[in-house]
């Protein structure tokens, strides 16, 4: 299972042309195997901040996802890792905790009671997973860009155009995550021909 988290960065590097190759859109994997799905494929890993987020909406949570309660009780579904981050738990066959099977497919638990609370996904979601099929190095130099298994999904499949503009899915969920200026940024350095550009993130506020 493959690993993947979104430790803060100071500055990081948008990979626009790779980018702008990839078409995403998410359907639920029906008729398709679950485990094939982003829900059941990756190790996720988030910061305190993201699991107080979480915590403090699980009753909602829970309404899609009851196997997260054991009578009255909330299960402890996050681990601490070698590194400081938190990573959620998976059911017996793979998949996420807070994923469920809705009428439209597999749907995530946390993004359905924040649009039951009416309040913006960002706020309580996982930044890793509002961003995927995008997604950033874990070392040296911080690039955002495509996952390296992203064309193994159905959702994900490739531009022909050679233009560097990127998909409103993508930049839409940027702006979430990274604010913005984050998106100016980009957007600016498409108008000027770039093909990648330095940014400075400002992460969203997290809070309920």
């Amino acid at each position: 299972m493959g690993r993947i988290s979104t430790k803060q960065k100071k500055t990081m590097v948008v990979e626009m042309k790779k980018i702008a190759t990839l078409s995403h859109g998410c359907d639920g994997c029906q008729g398709k195997d679950f485990r094939r799905s982003c829900c059941a494929t990756y190790e996720v890993c988030i910061s305190l901040a993201e699991m107080e987020a979480i915590v403090g909406v699980l009753p909602e949570i829970s309404k899609f996802c009851p196997g997260l309660k054991d009578e009255d009780l909330f299960q402890n579904v996050f681990e601490e890792t070698d590194d400081g981050l938190l990573s959620l738990d998976t059911t017996e066959d793979g998949m996420c905790v807070f994923a469920y099977e809705a009428e439209d497919g597999i749907r995530c638990g946390i993004h359905s009671a924040a649009k039951n609370l009416k309040i913006p996904p960002e706020h309580i979601k996982p930044a890793v997973c509002l961003l995927w099929p995008l997604g950033i190095s874990d070392e040296g130099l911080p690039y955002l860009s495509i996952v390296d298994d992203a064309m193994q999904f159905h959702c994900n499949t490739r531009c022909e155009s050679s233009s560097l503009i990127i998909q409103p899915v993508f930049m839409d969920t940027i702006e979430q995550v990274y604010g913005t200026g984050a998106r100016m940024q980009i957007m600016n350095a498409v108008e000027g021909g770039c093909e990648q550009v330095t940014i400075s993130p400002q992460p969203s506020s997290v809070s309920v």
